[in-house]
């Protein structure tokens, strides 16, 4: 499996995106490794009147700016921050997800960072990790599959879209065990709280998904379901690579529970 041509956005384009959230762009100077100092972009809701709030982690070759085109519209509503960070030169990792973990990195730690720095945004603006949902497509996907594993915490959400965790449908060095393994790699970030119970996550794939396997999925909601997120599975035919409406509808729905909560 590789990774070797760029990905699409994947999102229904959102014609008109720019009229409900006009993208802005900073950088993140204090993530560290190969992404920092990258773009980061911010729509929606102003971040300090927001009451829940998106990160969205974009495919290869993409930019966190057709992310954003691409699902604002879709996802707006009042009171939701969309926080997208850029991958250095449009890639989260150079391997393909299922490579051995050390032939990702130190670019994979980094994707991680670049998480890190989207949730400390939005703490810092009054959104905890329980009102914040990561929404990774592709490479995007696997980031944010990662940085949960590594930082096991009650998320508002957690969306895997035709993506897994890295080193899962692999083996030998890509697989759970051994020092770079999946096992040697959950609760070892800063925000580990030992569970992520509570956390809805939606695991969603084409059944012939060029770039992820069945099998990747299927271990990536046993290993999500291991540390008590409530994961929901969606195995779609002829979706292609790409999101479909019905992931698109899952996001909706935690966006307006979370949104209603506060209210």
């Amino acid at each position: 499996m590789t990774e070797d041509t760029p990905e699409p956005d994947g999102a229904p384009d959102a014609t008109g995106a720019s009229d409900v959230a006009d993208p802005s762009a900073g950088t993140m100077s204090d993530v560290k490794g190969p992404h920092g100092g990258e773009r980061f972009v911010t729509a929606g809701a102003p971040a300090m009147a927001a009451e829940a709030a998106v990160v969205l982690l974009h495919g290869r070759g993409a930019t966190p700016e057709g992310f954003v085109r691409g699902v604002a519209s879709d996802f707006y509503r009042h009171g939701v921050t969309f926080l997208a960070p850029a991958a250095y030169h449009g890639s989260w990792y150079p391997r393909a997800f299922d490579a051995a973990v050390e032939a990702n990195e130190p670019h994979l730690s980094s994707a991680v960072d670049c998480v890190r720095h989207a949730l400390d945004r939005a703490s810092d603006a009054g959104v905890p990790p329980e009102r914040t949902v990561l929404v990774g497509f592709s490479q995007g996907a696997c980031v944010a599959a990662e940085y949960a594993i590594r930082n096991r915490h009650r998320y508002g959400g957690l969306a895997v879209l035709s993506g897994a965790v890295p080193g899962t449908g692999a083996a030998g060095d890509g697989a759970r065990g051994g020092d770079g393994g999946i096992d040697a790699r959950i609760g070892t970030g800063p925000a580990d709280s030992g569970s992520l119970a509570g956390t809805p996550a939606l695991v969603g794939c084409d059944e012939t998904d060029p770039h992820v396997s069945r099998d990747a999925v299927r271990e990536t909601t046993a290993i999500l379901g291991e540390h008590e997120a409530d994961v929901t599975e969606r195995i779609y035919a002829d979706a292609g690579h790409a999101v479909t409406e019905d992931e698109m509808d899952w996001i909706r729905d935690r966006l307006d529970a979370l949104v209603d909560a506060a209210d």
